[in-house]
């Protein structure tokens, strides 16, 4: 038995998160998606509404030419899917005071800091602890 499950992906996989979450609401619980190259399909944005989702996009972007426009694809569909009721949370990390990220955010060396704040994040929504 699989599932529910928090479903996290990076880059391109955020395409089969997007589609995982969108065919099966049922089986996720929450999506963390760090720097998504896609977004879910418009037509099937509502699947999504009772599903919480971390979006996490670091420093790096600017210095490529392709991030800005990506990034704001995922910030347009994001805003659609809370105009709907969706609880969709971005995450800017030098905001957060977390900087010096490539776009493997996962293996740089404030990787710690940036799980923390995936780890407080589901905490607060009862799915970590």
């Amino acid at each position: 038995r699989v599932g529910p499950a928090v479903v996290m992906a990076h880059s391109q996989g955020g395409f089969f998160a997007w589609n995982a979450a969108q065919r099966r609401p049922d089986a996720v619980r929450a999506l963390v998606l760090v720097e998504p190259a896609s977004v879910g399909d418009p037509a099937q944005i509502a699947a999504l509404r009772d599903i919480p989702v971390l979006m996490i996009y670091g420093d790096y972007i600017a210095d490529d030419s392709r991030w800005p426009d990506i990034r704001a694809r995922g910030i347009a569909f994001a805003e659609s899917l809370r105009a709907l009721g969706g609880k969709v949370d971005i995450v800017d990390l030098p905001a957060h005071g977390i900087t010096g990220n490539s776009h493997m955010i996962m293996m740089d060396r404030n990787s710690d800091q940036v799980a923390a704040l995936v780890q407080d994040w589901l905490a607060a929504r009862g799915l970590w602890g």
